[in-house]
Protein backbone atom coordinates (compact mmCIF):
# COMPACT_ATOMS: atom_id res chain seq x y z
CA UNK A 1 0.00 0.00 0.00
CA UNK A 2 1.15 3.30 -0.87
CA UNK A 3 0.34 6.10 2.13
CA UNK A 4 0.57 10.02 2.00
CA UNK A 5 0.84 11.34 5.72
CA UNK A 6 0.45 15.26 5.61
CA UNK A 7 -0.92 18.25 7.49
CA UNK A 8 -3.81 20.35 7.14
CA UNK A 9 -2.42 23.85 6.38
CA UNK A 10 -4.85 26.67 6.13
CA UNK A 11 -3.76 27.62 2.74
CA UNK A 12 -5.44 24.20 1.84
CA UNK A 13 -8.32 25.37 2.75
CA UNK A 14 -8.45 28.40 1.23
CA UNK A 15 -7.38 27.49 -1.66
CA UNK A 16 -9.68 24.33 -1.98
CA UNK A 17 -12.91 26.84 -1.47
CA UNK A 18 -12.07 28.56 -4.34
CA UNK A 19 -11.79 25.86 -6.29
CA UNK A 20 -7.33 25.51 -6.64
CA UNK A 21 -5.29 23.51 -5.23
CA UNK A 22 -2.20 23.79 -2.71
CA UNK A 23 0.32 21.91 -1.86
CA UNK A 24 -1.61 18.88 0.00
CA UNK A 25 -4.11 18.56 -2.76
CA UNK A 26 -1.44 18.77 -5.65
CA UNK A 27 1.17 16.05 -3.83
CA UNK A 28 -2.29 13.56 -3.92
CA UNK A 29 -3.37 14.28 -7.21
CA UNK A 30 -0.04 14.75 -8.79
CA UNK A 31 2.32 12.35 -7.61
CA UNK A 32 3.47 9.63 -10.29
CA UNK A 33 2.08 6.85 -7.95
CA UNK A 34 -1.20 7.47 -6.75
CA UNK A 35 -1.94 7.04 -2.90
CA UNK A 36 -3.86 3.74 -1.91
CA UNK A 37 -4.15 5.63 1.63
CA UNK A 38 -4.25 9.52 2.70
CA UNK A 39 -3.82 10.62 5.98
CA UNK A 40 -4.16 14.09 7.08
CA UNK A 41 -3.19 15.32 10.28
CA UNK A 42 -5.15 18.58 11.59
CA UNK A 43 -5.40 20.81 15.12
CA UNK A 44 -7.78 23.32 13.50
CA UNK A 45 -10.36 24.52 11.73
CA UNK A 46 -12.29 21.39 12.68
CA UNK A 47 -15.71 22.74 11.74
CA UNK A 48 -14.30 22.89 7.61
CA UNK A 49 -13.08 19.56 7.82
CA UNK A 50 -15.43 17.73 6.12
CA UNK A 51 -16.09 20.21 3.25
CA UNK A 52 -12.54 19.99 2.56
CA UNK A 53 -12.34 16.26 2.60
CA UNK A 54 -15.43 16.26 -0.02
CA UNK A 55 -13.67 18.64 -2.50
CA UNK A 56 -10.34 16.82 -2.33
CA UNK A 57 -12.21 13.27 -2.86
CA UNK A 58 -14.12 14.84 -5.92
CA UNK A 59 -10.70 15.79 -7.44
CA UNK A 60 -9.31 12.48 -7.12
CA UNK A 61 -12.61 10.83 -8.57
CA UNK A 62 -12.04 13.02 -11.69
CA UNK A 63 -8.05 12.57 -12.15
CA UNK A 64 -9.26 8.57 -11.37
CA UNK A 65 -7.25 8.41 -8.29
CA UNK A 66 -8.81 6.01 -4.98
CA UNK A 67 -10.39 8.32 -3.05
CA UNK A 68 -12.06 5.77 -0.54
CA UNK A 69 -9.08 5.76 2.23
CA UNK A 70 -8.73 9.57 2.96
CA UNK A 71 -9.26 10.74 6.53
CA UNK A 72 -8.63 13.67 8.45
CA UNK A 73 -7.43 12.91 12.30
CA UNK A 74 -7.50 15.38 15.47
CA UNK A 75 -3.90 15.68 16.24
CA UNK A 76 -3.48 15.93 19.68
CA UNK A 77 -1.28 19.18 20.03
CA UNK A 78 -1.01 22.08 22.50
CA UNK A 79 -0.20 24.28 19.67
CA UNK A 80 0.63 24.95 15.98
CA UNK A 81 4.17 25.51 16.95
CA UNK A 82 4.70 23.24 20.05
CA UNK A 83 7.24 20.82 18.78
CA UNK A 84 6.96 18.12 21.63
CA UNK A 85 3.75 17.54 20.70
CA UNK A 86 4.03 17.59 17.48
CA UNK A 87 6.66 14.99 17.70
CA UNK A 88 4.81 12.90 20.18
CA UNK A 89 1.88 13.30 17.35
CA UNK A 90 4.30 12.67 14.24
CA UNK A 91 5.67 9.60 15.72
CA UNK A 92 2.93 7.67 16.51
CA UNK A 93 1.60 8.44 13.15
CA UNK A 94 4.63 7.38 11.45
CA UNK A 95 4.83 3.99 13.77
CA UNK A 96 1.78 3.34 12.81
CA UNK A 97 1.69 3.51 8.81
CA UNK A 98 5.25 2.51 8.27
CA UNK A 99 4.42 -0.54 9.72
CA UNK A 100 0.75 -1.07 7.44
CA UNK A 101 2.29 0.61 4.50
CA UNK A 102 4.94 -0.88 1.82
CA UNK A 103 5.93 2.80 0.85
CA UNK A 104 5.07 6.09 3.10
CA UNK A 105 5.06 9.49 1.74
CA UNK A 106 5.01 12.44 4.13
CA UNK A 107 4.10 15.54 3.12
CA UNK A 108 6.41 18.36 4.20
CA UNK A 109 4.46 21.65 2.43
CA UNK A 110 1.81 21.79 4.47
CA UNK A 111 2.04 22.43 8.31
CA UNK A 112 4.31 25.10 9.80
CA UNK A 113 8.16 24.71 10.03
CA UNK A 114 7.84 22.74 13.67
CA UNK A 115 5.81 20.13 12.14
CA UNK A 116 7.40 19.94 9.05
CA UNK A 117 10.84 19.74 10.97
CA UNK A 118 9.47 17.07 13.23
CA UNK A 119 8.20 14.90 10.06
CA UNK A 120 11.73 15.31 8.71
CA UNK A 121 13.45 14.10 11.68
CA UNK A 122 11.30 11.44 12.08
CA UNK A 123 11.38 10.14 8.48
CA UNK A 124 14.45 10.15 8.43
CA UNK A 125 14.93 7.05 10.72
CA UNK A 126 12.13 5.00 8.82
CA UNK A 127 12.68 2.54 5.89
CA UNK A 128 10.25 3.11 3.76
CA UNK A 129 9.73 6.67 4.39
Amino acid sequence: MNTLLTWLGRTDIDKALDDQEAALATIALKNGKHFDKIVILASDWESEWDSYLGWLKARLVTSKRPYEDVVIHKAKIKSPIDYETILSESNIWINKLSNESEKLTISLTSGTPAMIAMAVVLGKARANV
